[in-house]
């Protein structure tokens, strides 16, 4: 049997939140820059990188309230925690407050009071669950977590290459409506 060292739990958690981000992003019709662990960085293990024309855009959108862009961006957020605990690598502590903190910031800024923002990261939590439980989907996760592992850093090409060649073309589990469409508009072939 081979021992399972904590830094290697930590790694392997990471990989999973990390291509939990990854995937998320891309069935939401996003395009990567990278997905990277970053083991010695002093705050953050990991990290997901989106390609943007502007970098602004996130502010702006929050700033005027544009829910088309907010929540997508919120479900990428929870999206490493929930990978993370589908994996069962759930008792390794990560980036995920760091997530969640940023997820109800944005979500206040959208509804306004604190009830309101729970009520809606509760309700986006479980679309993302829902989104991990399907089989392409979580697949998807897996191969882009063992590159990730395999490499510590995949380009955003790459990244959408593992991505696409983990499910099966047009397969009869790919979610319904604008996820499909958003892949197609995104260039990933799903």
């Amino acid at each position: 049997m081979i021992a399972v060292t904590h830094a290697d739990r930590e790694m392997i958690a990471t990989a999973y939140h990390e291509a939990g981000h990854a995937t998320v992003a891309v069935w939401l019709g996003l395009q990567l820059a990278r997905v990277e662990l970053t083991p010695d960085h002093p705050v953050h293990s990991g990290c997901c990188w989106e390609k943007v024309d502007d970098p602004h855009a996130l502010c702006i959108a929050v700033e005027l309230g544009d829910e088309k862009v907010i929540r997508p961006q919120i479900k990428i957020l929870l999206a490493g925690w929930a990978a993370q605990q589908k994996s069962g690598f759930d008792d390794v502590p990560g980036g995920d407050s760091y997530d969640l903190e940023i997820a109800l910031k944005v979500a206040m800024l959208m509804v306004g009071c604190t009830s309101k923002a729970e009520e809606l990261l509760d309700q986006l939590r479980n679309d993302t669950r829902r989104l991990l439980d399907v089989p392409a989907v979580w697949a998807g996760v897996e191969a882009l977590a063992n590159e990730l592992i395999r490499e510590g850093t995949v380009w955003g090409e790459r990244a959408h290459r593992i991505l696409n060649e983990a499910r099966p073309f047009r397969s009869h589990d790919a979610p319904p409506g604008p996820f499909t469409a958003g892949l197609q508009r995104a260039g990933t072939g799903w």
